[in-house]
């Protein structure tokens, strides 16, 4: 894998909030936004040690 245990956690619950904010945009008809910034060098995305800053945005129109 691409990420180590720490970062795939991350990874996990921030494809959990995205779903979330998709089964709310089907239903309520609301716009929704993930923002995934990664702070690190390359390095860390091969594992190597990253941190890792995850930011779901769901906003309803």
């Amino acid at each position: 894998m691409f990420f180590d245990t720490p970062a795939k956690g991350v990874v996990d619950v921030a494809i959990t909030l995205a779903a979330v904010c998709l089964f709310d945009a089907y239903f309520a008809q609301a716009m929704f936004g993930v923002v995934v910034v990664v702070l690190g060098s390359a390095d860390g995305l091969f594992g190597l040690g990253s941190a890792m800053l995850v930011v779901a945005v769901c906003s309803e129109e």
